[in-house]
């Protein structure tokens, strides 16, 4: 990745980059002028993508179907892990 990310730097006068990382990667040190936005889903956000993926999704749908409590289950043990990733 470090390779990368000096190539990279070596094109940051002539384009422009827009890149995606995880809370704990700093990538100041080889973007000293980078512009950071911090970006994270809330709980309503991730509950609303869980449930449209579960109904959209036939094979989910049908577990869920069968097991009223499993929608519920599987929303709430993804939200809980993901602390707003």
């Amino acid at each position: 990745m470090d390779r990368f990310l000096l190539s990279m730097q070596k094109l940051e006068p002539f384009i422009q980059i827009f890149i995606t990382t995880r809370l704990h990667i700093d990538l100041r040190d080889y973007f000293p002028s980078v512009c950071r936005l911090q970006i994270q889903a809330n709980r309503s956000d991730i509950e609303r993508y869980l449930r449209s993926k579960i109904h959209t999704n036939k094979r989910l749908r049908d577990f869920c179907i069968d097991a009223t409590e499993l929608e519920q289950e599987i929303v709430t043990g993804v939200i809980e892990k993901a602390d707003g990733m």
